[in-house]
């Protein structure tokens, strides 16, 4: 495969990837206490840019 569509395909993936984890993040209150964030803290406007 061409380097860069890996490269590509790469940053893709990597997009996809931050966007779960900041709708996980939003979404469990269990991840917000691992991470001592306010319970009603959320991200949705990440995961929507970087969807």
């Amino acid at each position: 495969m061409d380097s860069k569509v890996e490269v590509y395909l790469r940053r893709a993936r990597t997009e996809v990837d931050s966007a779960i984890i900041l709708f996980e993040a939003s979404s469990r209150n269990e991840v917000k206490t691992f991470f001592n964030l306010d319970e009603g803290a959320t991200f949705f406007s990440g995961v929507i840019s970087h969807a």
